[in-house]
């Protein structure tokens, strides 16, 4: 996954309560401050092309009345296919006003080259958002329990490549599984053990040999586990974290990534931050 997909925030607000943290937020965003902010991030991944730990940025034009299409994690999954074929599953959302965000990506998917594959109408799956790769292997860690459905996620046994290991979600304040798990190799992960049920913790402690606990004011307030983590072949590590993480920060520095703290404090009023504002593609 060396390229980028984002989002502009054209139409970027919170008009209703979807997650726990868009509570007393509707209209309370400041749409050029969150430009601002978008901004910023865009240059960071301008920068890490520069250096070539990615490859491209794409940009998709946000659609109207779709306030919240600049959290471009959730809306497909792509993947290589065990034949080497481009591919990308679109998403079955929850909320009716986020699958009409879902025609965009198709059509931007089909001008890719992408073979799209539909997902049957009796799921919910928010693609990234709760479908995360393990990076260098060809294992996924799937979440559950709040939005994407335990049939989702046999379904797409039978779609991806390699494995996938799923965990439930049973904290309202981590209702995707971007917002409280990044794994960072084969043997690392970080976490919030808050967010997973009894079951789930021990799923993860078996599959990760080094299973670092964040914080959980890091985790809940500053959605420290939606930063993105870019890696390459070459080793070359880079992190995007939302500012003031600074254990996550230590820890990731630790590991070997070279930090960028940036500010997504207006697109945490609607629950997201910088791992839901992108999307990696093949």
């Amino acid at each position: 996954m060396q390229e980028v997909l984002l989002v502009t925030p054209d139409w970027f607000e919170v008009v209703d309560v979807k997650n726990i943290h868009m509570k007393d937020h509707i209209g309370n965003t400041n749409l050029a401050k969150a430009r601002k902010q978008w901004e910023v991030l865009k240059t960071v991944y301008e920068k890490l092309q520069q250096n070539g730990i990615i490859s491209k940025i794409h940009i998709l034009n946000g659609t109207p009345q779709c306030e919240d299409m600049v959290f471009a994690a959730n809306q497909s999954l792509p993947f290589v296919s065990a034949q080497g074929k481009k591919s990308v599953v679109l998403s079955r959302m929850k909320h009716a006003t986020r699958q009409r965000e879902i025609p965009a990506f198709r059509e931007f998917y089909k001008n890719q080259g992408f073979e799209i594959i539909e997902p049957p109408e009796n799921i919910i799956l928010e693609g990234m958002g709760d479908i995360l790769p393990v990076p260098f292997t060809d294992h996924w860690i799937a979440g559950y329990g709040h939005r994407t459905t335990p049939t989702a996620i046999d379904w797409l046994r039978l779609i991806l490549p390699g494995s996938i290991t799923a965990v439930e979600l049973v904290s309202e304040y981590f209702y995707h599984l971007d917002t409280c798990l990044i794994p960072v190799n084969a043997k690392t992960a970080l976490y919030q053990p808050l967010a997973f049920s009894t079951d789930g913790i021990k799923i993860l402690q078996k599959t990760f040999r080094n299973l670092i606990e964040v914080p959980i004011q890091e985790a809940k307030a500053g959605f420290a586990l939606n930063a993105h983590l870019v890696q390459n072949s070459k080793g070359q590590k880079a992190a995007i974290i939302q500012q003031g993480n600074t254990y996550t920060e230590r820890v990731l520095a630790e590991l070997g990534f070279e930090i960028f703290s940036i500010d997504t404090s207006e697109f945490i009023k609607s629950g997201g931050s910088v791992f839901c504002m992108k999307m990696m593609l093949p």
